[in-house]
């Protein structure tokens, strides 16, 4: 048989032993008592060896996508994750049942060979307990790495995968050694041992299913008599939470119904009310009883005068920007609430949002989870909101309720005060988790009678309900107690097991004389055939029924299988592409690429190719399509047919061209003028400034500084862009990070003094080489700085730095802002995402600054990542892998050309030297004197500004020797700046610094090539 064909049939076979398995499983588990799919892998591999093991891996592979439920997300996978498991896991099937038939052959030879019992036994415990160690190692450590199962149930898991595999090799491995269509593969005192016939087989098989059929039935009853009985608990549970819920809520009306009898109630007569209902033995877990109430801005004055006459000594506090004022003004016992007394409730969105829907509702409700101020603890809690009205009036309306209002009768609760013992099987039979919201999720916990139970659930029944709860959404958790498992467990499905398997292995070797061969591989001919056609329908089936197109050509380019889309995708019939070839219908100018990748394909060079190109419709116009093409071989490994699939892209290419015609507008109609607008801005506020009335020199720094900002935007866009275009080219090359940070730092002094912030410069003395394009970087550190600067409180410290951690660079940038919102945290690095996007904010931006970071970084080999505490700031922390410069890297710098730069302007020339590390050796000189002095034939270029302390740039041209050759850049701010020695000018004011770091190191390559 051909390998692929025992290879099909191998992992057909292993996907229905493994459905079967899939079926014993019993709830809640992973793994499976019984793996007959292990036992079938391994007499696969004793039988035809190791050329099965595809086979096996991808049958594995197939059943876990089942397993997981990813199959039915074809033809989109969402669930990468665990697919990677599956894999994971298909991997240690074949190691395990590649491992086990190896050392049987290498210990009892090929066919098995036997002449005693203990070689016997010695087989048995070879392929078995040892041999089955392998992939629950490997499947169990997957789930756990993945997090699909906790560390709390590896060893459990283990074991019954252990244990499954074990029983599986055990049932299916003799069965398949000895099945009819099987080679006689186990000799006994060097005589084959007769193999088993289908009647005989069947006969073993039914009272083996039987068996497990019952074990199955029995363990699943067991399970669903636990679970109800656990669901009992659960729901009794709910029943007391719900009861003491409405406990609390009596005692909130008796405080309204005070309220309701009288006009006024003071201090004194509060605190005799919560004092007679002595709440710490009638309403258990309450943390008080008091009064809120709603205090308009323009009321507060008289509030307070009233507050005071009634005794009550409270400061309003915090200040909120809200509507009104929601004051806590009675809470008794005051011992435990002090803090509590004067408190704006308004302050905290939950507090808020619950006081408005009470309100505006009539109906008592809870906040979501707070953390009470009087809870030094600063454990979960929330408050319980009772409305308060006027009486004698109509409330059937919302406008009539807040006419009424007169404020809330409220209780806070700490959730574990809150239930403490609020049924006896808490924390015995069933643990217990509250979460707030419709969902589970951590960082929502509201309580947990166990918190090793919360982080790592290990209870093997779970009740999950989300509940409302006045006004709020509950997600409970209800997880059984090892106590409570104990209760349940019983032996009956052990029993059945142990019963079937040894009245089942009996009959089999009572029947095993009765075999026939030859009936048996007559059946197995059929099936095979049977299989193979199937197989074959369903290739055909999925190539007609893709949602692309897909053909099948020969090797000369002539269509052989075409399915409905890519006759709709060109427009020619089945019939009329059938008489055509690839070539016909390919764009001329994408054909020769096309072309060459076949041959690449032919020859072996590649295994599959993609290329976008341009299909010709039968209407004669140009269509494009992305092409993936692979090529099949035959089982000699000679090319066979091509597989191609055809997806049309003609809607992207044209919102593709769209985009890059509106960024192209942009550039060319808005970055000009607005630079001469800024530069022009610049030179009045700079030079002119001293002569202008304040209020027009006002506006003038007004609309300077937002010509900045749209810049700014214009060049963020177009960077962006020229990134998902791929059209930014990276020149990395060995510099040391630490003096580039440094620079950084120098450069956005002005920008940080602006906003009175100190840079504190964290560099370390000692270089720290990586490979990086230095221009990319300092534009990486601008976006950094910048927004750290922005974000940080007046007179505050920035620090910026580089360390060393392991063998990587790591540069920081840390601030001393408001830190990041959690809810903005995994968007931060999204293009237009900003924390606060409201047309009011505070700080401006684009949003694209960390997005263009991030790519920035990648694209040069690095990573970036946060870390953000709200109310204490940020840091942001660049990775980048350390590069070794030694001598190799001294000898590349001698070789470098050297460049001579004249300009008088320190930061731009230390900025320059620092940018072009790695391109060119740079000199710098502030003279035209000092040029001279160091102008020999050894200089390769020069970077020249026409605007120095001792003279024009121009009149060191007619000093240059005359056998000089190299090349000369203008640098500088003159637009007349022309002459004919100059190889480049680069204007300042219409070029941006990495422009021209850019055109230097172009020239520079173009003389590296020219020189070698």
């Amino acid at each position: 048989m051909p390998a692929w064909l025992a290879n099909l049939v191998m992992l057909v076979l292993y996907t229905a032993f493994g459905v079967i398995g899939l079926e014993l499983a019993v709830p809640p588990g992973y793994a499976t008592v019984l793996w007959p799919a292990s036992g079938a892998a391994l007499a696969g591999l004793l039988v035809c060896g190791p050329r099965l093991l595809p086979g096996v891996m991808l049958g594995s592979f197939l059943v876990n996508l089942y397993a997981g439920g990813i199959l039915a997300q074809l033809p989109r996978i969402e669930n990468w994750t665990g697919v990677a498991v599956a894999g994971t896991i298909a991997i240690g099937a074949g190691l395990q049942a590649f491992a086990a038939s190896a050392a049987s052959k290498r210990v009892f030879g090929t066919p098995i060979a036997f002449t005693a019992t203990k070689q016997l036994a010695g087989f048995a415990l070879l392929v078995g307990p040892l041999g089955c160690l392998i992939a629950p190692t490997v499947g169990v450590g997957a789930l756990l790495f993945a997090g699909i199962i906790p560390a709390s149930l590896f060893t459990s898991n283990w074991t019954t995968w252990w244990l499954g595999d074990l029983l599986g090799v055990v049932i299916v491995l003799p069965l398949a050694l000895l099945a009819p269509w099987s080679p006689r593969s186990i000799r006994w005192s060097q005589r084959a041992v007769a193999n088993f016939s289908l009647p005989t087989l069947l006969a073993i098989l039914v009272p083996l299913a039987l068996t497990f059929y019952a074990w199955k039935y029995t363990s699943s009853a067991a399970y669903e008599r636990s679970l109800d009985a656990f669901e009992r608990l659960a729901l009794d549970h709910q029943h007391s939470l719900s009861f003491r819920l409405e406990s609390y809520l009596q005692g909130l009306d008796g405080g309204a119904g005070l309220f309701a009898a009288t006009d006024d109630v003071t201090l004194a007569e509060w605190r005799a009310y919560v004092d007679t209902l002595n709440i710490g033995s009638t309403l258990p877990g309450i943390n008080g009883m008091g009064f809120v109430d709603s205090v308009p801005f323009e009321d507060m004055a008289a509030f307070l005068r009233d507050a005071a006459q009634d005794g009550v000594d409270l400061q309003p506090h915090p200040q909120v920007d809200a509507p009104a004022n929601f004051i806590i003004r009675y809470i008794e016992p005051i011992a435990a609430n002090e803090e509590a007394v004067g408190l704006n409730i308004a302050f905290e969105q939950n507090r808020y949002d619950a006081a408005i829907w009470s309100r505006d509702s009539g109906k008592p409700t809870i906040t979501r989870r707070i953390f009470l101020v009087q809870d030094e603890t600063r454990t979960p809690g929330f408050l319980f909101l009772r409305p308060l009205y006027e009486t004698g009036v109509p409330l059937t309306n919302t406008l009539q309720r807040r006419s009424a209002f007169r404020g809330w009768v409220y209780a806070p609760f700490i959730a574990d005060l809150f239930m403490d013992g609020l049924t006896s099987s808490q924390g015995e039979t069933l643990d217990v988790q509250i979460y707030d919201g419709s969902r589970v999720d951590a960082e929502q916990l509201i309580f947990s009678s166990n918190d090793n139970t919360a982080a790592n659930p290990t209870g093997r029944f779970r009740v999950v309900q989300t509940l409302p709860v006045y006004g709020q959404l509950w997600t409970i958790v209800w997880q059984s107690t090892p106590q409570f498992e104990q209760g349940a467990a019983n032996n009956e499905a052990l029993l059945i097991v142990v019963g079937g398997l040894v009245l089942t292995a009996l009959l089999a070797f009572y029947l095993h004389s009765f075999s026939r061969r030859e009936e048996a591989i007559r059946e197995t001919v059929a099936l095979k055939t049977r299989e193979i056609a199937a197989s074959e329908q369903r290739l055909d089936d999925a190539i007609e029924n893709a949602p692309i197109g897909m053909a099948l050509l020969d090797l000369e380019g002539r269509w052989l299988k075409i399915n409905e889309a890519v006759v709709q995708f060109l427009g020619y019939s089945r019939e009329e592409l059938a008489e055509k070839d690839f070539q016909s219908i390919t764009h001329e100018d994408d054909l020769g690429v096309d072309i060459e990748l076949v041959q690449k394909l032919l020859r072996g060079e590649i295994s599959t190719y993609q290329l976008e190109k341009r299909y010709i419709h039968k209407n004669g116009h140009a269509l494009w399509g992305n092409l993936s093409v692979s090529l099949a071989r035959d089982i000699y490994g000679q090319p066979a047919y091509f597989i191609s699939q055809i997806l049309d892209i003609n809607d992207r290419k044209q919102m593709d061209a769209l985009k890059s015609e509106f960024v192209s507008n942009v550039s060319h109609e808005l970055r000009t003028p607005l630079t001469s607008i800024r530069g022009s801005l610049g030179l009045i506020v700079g030079s002119l400034s001293d002569t202008l009335p304040d209020n027009v020199r006002h506006l003038l720094r007004i609309a300077y500084k937002n010509s900045e900002r749209l810049i700014f935007l214009i060049n963020d866009i177009l960077d962006l862009e020229k990134l998902n275009a791929d059209k930014i080219t990276f020149d990395n090359r060995p510099h040391d990070i630490a003096e580039i940070v440094r620079l950084s730092i120098e450069e956005n002094l002005g920008f940080a003094s602006d906003y009175s912030i100190a840079l504190a410069d964290k560099t370390p003395s000692t270089p720290l080489h990586a490979s990086v394009d230095s221009t990319r970087l300092l534009q990486i550190m601008a976006n950094l700085i910048s927004n750290a600067v922005k974000f940080s409180p007046a007179e505050g410290i920035v620090e910026v730095g580089v360390v060393a951690s392991g063998n990587a660079a790591t540069i920081f940038v840390k601030d001393t802002g408001q830190g990041i919102p959690s809810a903005f945290t995994s968007r931060i690095f999204s293009p237009f995402s900003q924390a606060d996007a409201s047309a009011t904010r505070k700080k401006g931006g684009t949003g694209l600054g960390l997005h263009i970071t991030r790519q920035l970084v990648e694209r040069m080999g690095g990573k970036i990542s946060f870390e953000t505490e709200e109310g204490v700031g940020t840091t942001f922390f660049v990775h980048f892998p350390l590069h070794d410069v030694q001598a190799p890297e001294e000898a590349t710098d001698r070789n470098l050309p050297l460049a001579l730069h004249i300009e008088d302007d320190e930061d731009f020339c230390a900025y320059l030297r620092t940018a072009l590390q790695g391109v060119l050796n740079v000199r710098s000189v502030a003279s035209l004197e000092e040029a001279r002095a160091m102008l020999t034939s050894e200089i390769d270029m020069i970077i020249l500004d026409l605007e120095l302390p001792d003279g024009n740039g121009l009149d060191l041209l007619a000093t240059l020797p005359a056998d000089w050759s190299g090349s000369i850049v203008a640098v500088t701010a003159s637009e007349e700046a022309h002459h004919a020695s100059f190889d480049a000018v680069l204007v300042k004011s219409k070029h941006r610094d990495d422009e021209v770091i850019s055109a230097i190191r172009t020239m520079a390559d173009r003389h590296l090539k020219m020189a070698s």
